[in-house]
């Protein structure tokens, strides 16, 4: 039987680097149970599996995928002007954690873990308007590419 990929042991990776450089890791968006303290950070897989064309289906397999985190804090604003301009804690939040992905020892760490960083996307406001009154968040998407090594078990009659 072969053996799918498993995403969580990648986000189990990414989480325990992510904490042992910045001193936080991120929560499944949507994950149930009690609400985490602020500020916190969440990840959602956006696209799975995105094919990139050609690849070998009985040894591995090549893909990208698409991943969003968002990085959530309850101040919405901590001025006058930041009422004004429209900044938050969470652009910075997201900001501290895209550059995490953008570093070139994170990149080697990430190439060397069969799931190289391809794209890292600018950081866009995703307060949710429902919960804007407790709550802003903003995110940004990493696209990564993985190499998925798996071992095809059925036998195949060689002519």
């Amino acid at each position: 039987m072969i053996q799918a990929f498993n995403y969580n042991e990648l986000m189990a990776k990414i989480n325990d680097k992510m904490n042992e450089k910045m001193g936080y890791s991120a929560i499944s968006q949507g994950t149930q149970g009690e609400a985490s303290e602020y500020p916190f950070f969440t990840y959602e897989i956006i696209n799975a599996h995105i094919g990139i064309g050609a690849t070998d289906n009985v040894s591995g397999e090549v893909f990208e995928m698409l991943i969003e985190f968002d990085a959530h804090v309850s101040d919405v604003a901590s001025s006058d002007n930041d009422m004004f301009t429209g900044s938050t804690g969470a652009a910075t939040l997201a900001n501290n954690l895209r550059k995490f992905f953008t570093i070139s020892d994170i990149k080697n760490w990430s190439f060397s873990n069969n799931f190289p960083i391809v794209d890292v996307s600018d950081i866009t406001d995703t307060t949710n308007i429902i919960s804007m009154q407790v709550e802003r968040s903003a995110g940004f998407q990493v696209r990564l590419r993985i190499k998925d090594d798996f071992q095809e078990t059925k036998e195949f009659i060689n002519n």
